[in-house]
């Protein structure tokens, strides 16, 4: 017996599409975070910890893509929203040490993990296979930079 995909319903569309818009928001903040935070590691001696930023940033430059084509989908298939509220908020304009960088990036990746796990979640449930398919790819990213965070967290002591 083959298992048809049930159509995704215009308000699940809704639901789904405003968790995204969400994960945009905030993906857009944290690449920008990761870009001040590459630029404060750039002097002698920090050039392991500038890779680090830099690579995140990249990862999460290349999430902001995946969301704005699923957004774009789904933005056709049903009403148009802009509920582009993120979930954590700017850092203040300060010069930070490497280790508190590292540790306010893997604070903020902890809860894009978090939320990247409920809107999985979500889209599973509403049988929205190719937003969860989307999603687990980008929570699978999420997991690698706090990972490559926790091993430079170590790293600086």
């Amino acid at each position: 017996m083959n298992a048809v995909a049930k159509p995704v319903q215009p308000a699940s569309l809704s639901q789904i599409e405003a968790d995204l818009s969400r994960h945009l928001a905030s993906f857009y903040l944290l690449s920008s975070q990761y870009q001040k935070h590459e630029w404060l590691s750039e002097k002698p001696g920090t050039r392991e910890f500038y890779r680090c930023f830099q690579q995140n940033r990249k990862n999460v430059e290349e999430g902001i893509a995946s969301l704005s084509r699923r957004l774009s989908l789904l933005n056709h298939l049903g009403e148009e929203r802009s509920d582009n509220a993120a979930y954590f908020f700017e850092e203040k304009e300060s010069r930070l040490s490497l280790r508190e960088m590292l540790r306010r990036d893997s604070m903020v990746e902890r809860r894009v993990c978090l939320l990247l796990e409920h809107t999985l979640a979500k889209s599973l449930k509403l049988q929205d296979e190719k937003t969860a398919c989307v999603v687990e790819e980008l929570l699978q990213q999420a997991r690698e930079r706090l990972s490559l965070l926790k091993e430079h967290l170590a790293l600086a002591g």
